[in-house]
């Protein structure tokens, strides 16, 4: 086994990515297969992040994955359970900040203005449409956008492994494997398990209608 790459880089079970959508006894294959991998604990410390924003604003925890053996909801738990696993303090988490109210006044025409609605307006008024100007005001909106630097975009680092794999019909040999088998088997031995309990169905079939 190489002792730089994660166990379940070629896994084929999707616990690991949504565990939501699939059954307990796949939950259960993907969190003993994390038991063996010799990189565990950088995985738990990479969890305890990736659900931050990406400029940072927002910080969480993973989220409907499993990392380190641990299934992600997003949650309190979920940091704690992590934590534990990296050997250190749960970080301190920062929520979504509210969105900021439109000022009293636009700022290109100065009339007072209400928020967006689709009311009628209030006579002396006039709706907000962005960034403080009214909905009479949006050339100079437009014009002002111009103005702004353009920041680079941020982009987070991608597994590439991974995250494009298209979804597959479901492999049954693997699915029978995670369900009656509590480890990681090689492919040789799991092809002759699966065999060996589908030739004894087959006999036993063939010896209920002989009977």
């Amino acid at each position: 086994m190489e002792t730089n790459k994660p166990v379940c880089r070629k896994a084929k079970n999707r616990a690991f990515i949504a565990p939501t959508a699939v059954r307990d006894y796949s939950i259960r294959a993907a969190v003993k297969l994390c038991e063996y991998c010799p990189l565990k604990r950088r995985c738990a410390l990479d969890a305890l992040h990736s659900g931050d924003s990406l400029d940072g604003s927002v910080t969480s925890p993973a989220n409907d994955v499993i990392a380190a053996g641990v299934v992600c909801v997003g949650d309190k738990a979920t940091a704690e359970a992590l934590a534990a696993v990296a050997g250190v303090d749960v970080p301190k988490y920062r929520a979504s900040n509210a969105r900021s109210k439109a000022p009293e006044r636009c700022v290109n025409c100065r009339h007072m203005m209400v928020s967006w609605t689709r009311n009628k307006v209030p006579e002396g008024y006039v709706m907000h449409h962005a960034r403080g100007y009214c909905t009479e005001c949006r050339k100079a909106y437009e014009h002002a956008l111009k103005r702004v630097e353009r920041k680079p975009k941020l982009a987070k680092e991608i597994d590439r492994d991974n995250a494009y794999r298209t979804l597959k019909r479901v492999d049954y040999r693997r699915r029978f494997v995670a369900r009656y088998v509590p480890m990681a088997l090689p492919d040789y031995m799991a092809n002759d398990l699966h065999k060996w309990v589908c030739d004894c169905r087959q006999r036993y079939k063939e010896t209920a209608k002989a009977a």
